[in-house]
């Protein structure tokens, strides 16, 4: 994941790699709900940005896509490469803040999972004009829904997100960067904002 403080998701990256069995069959699902409900077997390129320790890479690897993960934290790239070792996924270091070494519309699919919650707004519209210059077709965040719990509120306050701010506005923010917009509910907190180019 993009961190909202430089060096957080580097030093947590061990406890991250703890989920990554866990975090890839929730993808994986996500995906396959998704799927049903907006037939993307034609597309075949996948990039994930903030991809962390690659779970979400290896779900759609498993499905027939060619998958690259990027993240700005080298420890996360580590242990992206380590955890889906020989299976054929690219993974960088790069900070879609900064620009991505990728040429316009060099995906199918450019991704981001829990990634823009934890960006000021300024920063969020930053990443989706980059993420919207890469991808040929879609845009999709993969992130909170409205449906909060104490825990999750907790947790991103512990990590200075802008969890609250995001939930309330990403509809908004999507709207101002894609021809369409629209979201599918992938889990009791999570949904997919899907950008169209």
């Amino acid at each position: 994941m993009t961190p909202t403080k430089p060096g957080l998701f580097g030093r947590i990256a061990p406890l991250y790699a703890l989920f990554f069995s866990y975090q890839r069959r929730s993808h994986g699902r996500a995906f396959d709900l998704a799927d049903r409900a907006l037939g993307m077997r034609g597309y075949r390129t996948v990039l994930d940005v903030g991809c962390g320790t690659g779970a979400l890479c290896a779900a759609w690897k498993q499905r027939g896509y060619a998958a690259t993960g990027v993240d700005r934290e080298a420890k996360m790239v580590d242990v992206a490469r380590r955890k889906t070792q020989g299976s054929g996924i690219d993974f960088l270091v790069g900070d879609v803040l900064r620009g991505l070494p990728f040429p316009d519309a060099s995906f199918d699919v450019v991704i981001a999972s829990h990634v823009a919650h934890g960006l000021p707004a300024e920063e969020r519209q930053v990443m989706y004009s980059e993420m919207k210059r890469i991808a040929k077709r879609l845009v999709i965040l993969h992130d909170f829904n409205q449906v909060r719990s104490a825990l999750l509120d907790f947790i991103e306050a512990l990590e200075g997100s802008d969890y609250p701010q995001f939930i309330e506005t990403v509809h908004a923010e999507m709207q101002s960067h894609f021809a369409t917009v629209n979201w599918l509910a992938v889990g009791t907190h999570a949904t997919w904002y899907i950008g169209h180019k």
